[in-house]
Order: C-alpha cells, then sequence, then structure tokens
C-alpha cells in the first residue's frame, strides 16, 4: 500500500522561495514530481511525495527554503502505522516535535522573525488523514509597524445589511488551554469578537464558584481553507481581579472592549481601548487608554469619523437599552493628551422588545458620506432568538435646539442559527462515557448539560458576537456557541471541536 503526501506551498508573501537541500527519511519524490529551485512571491507550487515500492514505513521528510536569508524547513510524514503529520520552522528541530494532532485537517499558524524591524512570515499549516495526505503551507508577510487607523468605510450601510442572507456556515476551534476551569463552565462563557486582518479576538469570562480569575481573551486565525481551526494564545484581561470582559469592536488597528468586574450588577465599568498589531503574531494587545463609567456595560463598539467630520474616533456603550455615545479628543489614540468625552446618551427602546438587556453586542460603522450607523446583535435569555437590528446615529446631538431623536431605527431582522453545534452534541451524546472514564469532568459537564440545556449551550448572539467590515459593500456577522468544552482533551472522544463559529457571509445581489 502507498502512503503519498500531497504538498501545496502558497507563497502569499512579497519575496520567492529558493531551494536549498532536502531530505527523505522515508519514501521519495513521485516520478515526474520535483522541488522547484524557486517559489516565486504570490505563486503556488505543488510537489507529490510517496513511499517506495513495498515500504513498511511510509513516507516522511522535509524540504529546506530560504527566504529574505532565512532558513525555512517544511516537514511531513504519512507513516504506515500512526497519524499524519505536518510542521514547519526556521531550524531542524521541528522535524522532531511534528506531531498527529494536525492531522485531521486544523489549520494553525506558525510564526518565523525574519528580524527586519518587525517584520515576521506567517505560515498557516493544514493537514489531513488519510494514505494520501494533503500538506498545505501558506506563507505571508506580516509588519507590526504599520498601522491602520480606521474600518473600511460603507458605501451603503442599509443596502450592506439587506443584502446579507440569513444563509450560515459553521466552522469550528479546538482550545488545548480552556480559558475557564472546569468547575467555571456553568457561569462562565463567550462575550464578544473582534477581527483584525485575519485574526479573531474572543473575549470571555472566568467566574469560579468560590472566586473569580481574571477574564481572557483568545486569539485565533479567522481560517479559509480548513474546516477546523485552532486557539493560537489565551491572554489575561486587567484588572486582574476583573473576571467581566464584555462585547467588542475593532477599528484598524485598535480594538475597545468593556469590562466589569463581575456579572453581578455592577454600578462601575469600564471601556478599555487596546493597540492590536501584536495580536497578528499572537502577542498581548497593548493598553491606550480607558473609558470610566459609574455603571454596568455589556456592548460596546468603536468606529472613526469621516476627515470631513472631524476625524475623531466615536465609542458606543450599551447597557440594557441604554446607549452611551464618546467621542475622542483627538484622531489618533497615541495622542499624549486623548481623552474620550460623554457626547449624549439614550434609551433606544422604542416600545418593542427588540432590543433586549441580555449581553447585547454593537457595531459601529461609517459610511463614506460621513453617516455613522449602530448595530446591535442580540439574543434573548433563552436562547434561539438572535436578531439584528440597524439604527443611525445624529451626532448634531449636542446642538441644543436639534428636535430629532438620537438614535433611528432604520431596520430589524432575526437572524436564524440552523442545527446545533457538533461540540454540543459531542457532549450530550458521549456524557456517559465521560462521566465513567473522567468522573470530575463528566460531573462538570453533566452539570452544564443538565442546568442550561442544549439549545441555551448552542451557538447565539447571547454568547460570542460580532461584525467584520470585509469591503465598502459588505460585512459579515458571527456568533458562538456559550462554552469551550474540553472535547480535545477527552482521548477517546477524538474531536478537535471544542466550540463552533456561526458565520452570516452570504449576500444577495442587488
Amino acid at each position: 500500500m502507498s502512503h503519498n503526501v500531497k504538498i501545496t506551498i502558497e507563497n502569499s508573501s512579497d519575496s520567492k522561495l529558493k531551494y536549498l537541500e532536502h531530505k527523505f527519511y522515508d519514501g521519495c519524490l513521485e516520478k515526474g514530481s520535483y522541488w522547484p529551485k524557486v517559489i516565486e512571491a504570490k505563486s503556488i507550487e505543488k510537489i507529490m511525495c510517496c513511499s517506495k515500492f513495498i515500504s513498511v514505513v511510509g513516507c516522511s521528510g522535509w524540504a529546506k527554503y530560504e527566504l529574505d536569508g532565512c532558513p525555512i524547513y517544511f516537514c511531513f510524514s504519512n507513516p504506515m502505522i500512526g497519524e499524519n503529520g505536518i510542521e514547519v520552522g526556521s531550524n531542524l528541530k521541528v522535524f522532531d516535535k511534528m506531531g498527529s494532532h494536525y492531522s485531521d485537517d486544523v489549520e494553525t499558524q506558525r510564526l518565523i522573525n525574519l528580524e527586519q524591524d518587525h517584520k515576521w512570515l506567517s505560515i498557516d499549516i493544514a493537514n489531513t488523514s488519510g494514505m494520501t495526505s494533503y500538506a498545505n503551507y501558506t506563507l505571508k508577510n506580516i509588519n507590526i509597524n504599520n498601522i491602520e487607523d480606521a474600518n473600511i468605510e460603507m458605501k451603503d450601510v442599509h443596502n450592506a445589511y439587506c443584502a446579507l442572507t440569513t444563509e450560515t456556515i459553521r466552522k469550528y476551534y479546538r482550545c488545548d488551554t480552556a480559558p475557564t476551569a472546569i468547575t467555571g463552565l456553568i457561569k462562565s462563557h463567550f462575550k464578544g469578537l473582534a477581527f483584525y486582518k485575519n485574526k479573531i479576538i474572543f473575549t470571555h469570562t472566568n467566574m469560579g464558584v468560590i472566586s473569580n480569575d481574571p477574564g481572557k481573551y483568545l486569539i485565533a486565525n479567522n481560517f479559509t481553507k480548513s474546516v477546523n481551526g485552532q486557539i493560537e494564545a489565551i491572554y489575561n484581561t486587567e484588572p486582574k481581579e476583573w473576571s467581566h470582559p464584555c462585547s467588542s469592536q475593532a477599528c484598524g488597528s485598535f480594538m475597545a472592549m468593556g469590562i466589569e468586574k463581575s456579572a453581578n450588577g455592577n454600578d462601575k465599568s469600564e471601556i478599555h481601548i487596546y493597540d492590536i498589531r501584536n495580536v497578528e503574531i499572537n502577542q498581548p494587545a497593548k493598553f491606550i487608554t480607558k473609558i470610566e463609567r459609574n455603571e454596568a456595560v455589556n456592548g460596546v463598539a468603536i468606529t472613526k469619523e469621516t476627515t470631513l467630520n472631524g476625524g475623531k474616533y466615536i465609542v458606543a456603550a450599551g447597557e440594557g437599552k441604554k446607549i452611551s455615545i464618546y467621542r475622542s479628543s483627538h484622531s489618533s489614540l497615541f495622542d499624549p493628551n486623548l481623552k474620550f468625552s460623554l457626547l449624549y446618551e439614550f434609551d433606544i427602546c422604542d416600545g418593542r422588545d427588540e432590543f433586549n438587556a441580555s449581553g447585547s453586542g454593537l457595531a459601529l460603522i461609517t459610511q463614506t458620506d460621513g453617516s455613522i450607523f449602530l448595530i446591535s446583535l442580540n439574543d434573548f435569555d433563552s436562547g434561539g432568538k438572535s436578531r439584528m437590528n440597524l439604527y443611525k446615529l445624529n451626532m448634531n446631538e449636542l446642538s441644543p435646539e436639534f428636535n430629532e431623536l438620537p438614535c433611528q431605527r432604520i431596520d430589524s431582522r432575526e437572524m436564524p442559527i440552523s442545527g446545533v453545534s457538533e461540540s454540543v452534541r459531542g457532549i450530550q451524546y458521549r456524557l456517559a462515557a465521560i462521566i465513567v472514564a473522567f468522573p470530575i469532568v463528566g460531573a462538570a459537564l453533566s452539570a452544564l448539560l443538565a442546568a442550561l440545556g442544549v439549545d441555551y449551550l448552542n451557538s447565539s448572539f447571547r454568547w460570542g458576537k460580532g461584525l467584520r467590515i470585509i469591503s465598502a459593500d459588505r460585512f459579515e456577522v458571527y456568533a458562538t456557541d456559550r462554552n469551550v468544552l474540553p472535547l480535545s482533551q477527552i482521548p477517546f472522544v477524538g474531536s478537535s471541536k471544542d466550540f463552533s463559529l456561526v458565520i452570516w457571509n452570504k449576500h444577495k445581489d442587488y
């Protein structure tokens, strides 16, 4: 039986890859295949490797290339016995670290510092199981010195809102280090999502049974080639004694995130503004400043005005039906005299219960004509009733003669979520076996299911929610499951689907 490795190297970087050498420990190149001497920038090459005739060991080895003077080892393995492996790095030690943990089509990222003034090489890797494995490597440049001061401005927000269909896709993530202790699953859950380049930042509360620990934010790739991804890094929020980070939104290279000490009706909260460029290399975000509030907060959003309107940053904060609008004093978030002032507050309630106080997420979008729109992503506490509302803000509220509403609702629609996350179903169907094999874990998961139920644990805007602007004409919307469930940590379950991410990204053409 032949064991094959179909290698795809997608060089999306700005530099060419130059071949140096290769080695097979087992196997060889398939007849007619070869290692390209040069893989040009913005090009793709495919190489076919296979086991030798009547081989009993399979196919494994590495190819060494050079990019901007930095060596890169592309490692692969498809053994006769055992699971397929993939790895990449700047030295040969990575071959020995190659394991089978990426053999089920889980896409993950490797980073190589090119030692050129904050320049990095990002390599996404993904592999498959089977006698013929598909080992994929995608190379991209990262320069964390580059600053994007705003999101894309949209031409017609209402049209984009109407163009987004209710059709969804679902992706899954593995999380090797849980954001909470197993005993914290009932109280803790996802809160928000923010997007920067190809990264997703998940905010997550961390409330224990006896005492609370620092809240968390999780960094992952917004992957495109595989059906499964992986959490790349987890960091604590600040202050250390505050366990309840809230929803968030990114604006270019910056992010606004709400945070509370706990979920028990806090009398104060903060909105933290971060520089998130380091997130692109899976490093912690850098704190810039904060907006202190004498009341709780849940939904938080940020955008930047057009230059015509002053180019200042606008932050929206929501708690229940009350929305607060803040404006920065300067057009640069790095200005040493930067501060945020409250512009106005209003109650978004208009006699309908479509903006429910169950932890709504917010997003702000700037239109090219200078208009600013607010989108709420919300679900009733029972789960399963996700709704997206569109509002237009009136930024002239400071005028004492102003008689119009500060916020006008433009549209409202339900965003149904089809099916149940396989992560939740995995716990439900395997619970009895988990209890026998891992009594403590099984007891915690049993209590979670009994207390909350499958529908409540399923994906919705009640938990992690977020919006990403992808062009001047389109945006996408996201929702997570309630919890990270430790399926990947339970050996006999054999799943890398610790939680799912539902995505609304299909659009009508008008």
